[in-house]
């Protein structure tokens, strides 16, 4: 967690505070940003689940995939490709 440095004078003595970053957003009044991706992107859903059933971009939401891929590269079993000799 990053702090913010501030100064504080208490009876003519200096010292360094930490103010977490949760204190600075309250105080200026800054909204969490995690909180504010998840209402902008809610909103959106909302906006694709009411547009037609054909649409592209609602078909694309609602789709379900059946299978894996693979882990890791594929092979390089192409025909034409050079397979290179060990030496």
């Amino acid at each position: 967690m990053m702090y913010v440095a501030s100064l504080i004078v208490n009876e003519s003595l200096l010292y360094l505070a930490r103010i977490t970053n949760e204190d600075v957003r309250r105080r200026c009044g800054v909204e969490n940003l995690e909180h504010r991706l998840r209402k902008t992107r809610l909103r959106w859903f909302v906006h694709v689940k009411c547009r037609n059933e054909n649409s592209i971009l609602r078909r694309a939401v609602e789709l379900e995939v059946d299978d894996r891929r693979p882990s890791g590269r594929p092979k390089k079993r192409k025909p034409g490709v050079k397979q290179w000799k060990k030496t």
